[in-house]
């Protein structure tokens, strides 16, 4: 499947304050909430430094509001969202943290990880292999997904949970309205 890039950007993208209410609404709000219910307590292994305990995720901000988000200046104002668009949408706000971390995932038979006595969290179904322009990183799960629909016979209502990177909000916004997707499927924890 072949969608230009550059020309879907400009009419889809959209302005700054529609980016930041979909960046509070979604992933802030739902952020907060995960947090404060412990959802990610068992996933966060403590470390101390400097004498103090990092335990949570630190990027993520209470008190946060659309008023208080349109403030910040655009960090990548030359880019626009999009090409020659006028008004940028990426703020320190609504992208991605700097941070460290790290994760493991064991991928496995389910008979080897019964033997071994391991909970199984989900099933490896198929992946998709495709790429996008670098300069538009971040959008090609709209170019994936479909491709791994397609090759699998599923359709997107057979599918009960989404992971779909949030690193710029502006990203996240356009891969959730081009792939229609119900929010409440995407990155529910």
């Amino acid at each position: 499947m072949h969608i230009p890039l550059i020309p879907v950007l400009k009419r889809c993208l959209t302005s700054l304050p529609h980016v930041l209410q979909r960046s509070l609404n979604h992933t802030l709000r739902w952020s907060f909430q995960a947090i404060k219910a412990g959802k990610f307590a068992s996933e966060i292994i403590p470390i101390e430094i400097d004498g103090g305990v990092i335990s949570v995720d630190d990027t993520v901000r209470p008190g946060v509001t659309v008023s208080s988000l349109s403030a910040l200046k655009p960090v990548f104002p030359q880019w626009g969202p999009g090409e020659n668009l006028g008004e940028a949408t990426t703020t320190a706000g609504n992208a991605s943290g700097v941070g460290d971390g790290a994760a493991l995932c064991i991928l496995t038979t389910r008979s080897r990880a019964q033997k071994e006595g391991w909970e199984v969290l989900g099933k490896w179904v198929w992946s998709s292999i495709v790429g996008v322009e670098p300069r538009v990183m971040g959008i090609a799960p709209v170019v994936a997904i479909p491709k791994l629909l397609e090759s699998t016979g599923l359709k997107k209502e057979d599918v009960d949970l989404w992971e779909i990177n949030e690193a710029f909000a502006s990203q996240f916004t356009y891969c959730v309205e081009q792939l229609g997707v119900p929010i409440e499927k995407i990155n529910p924890k």
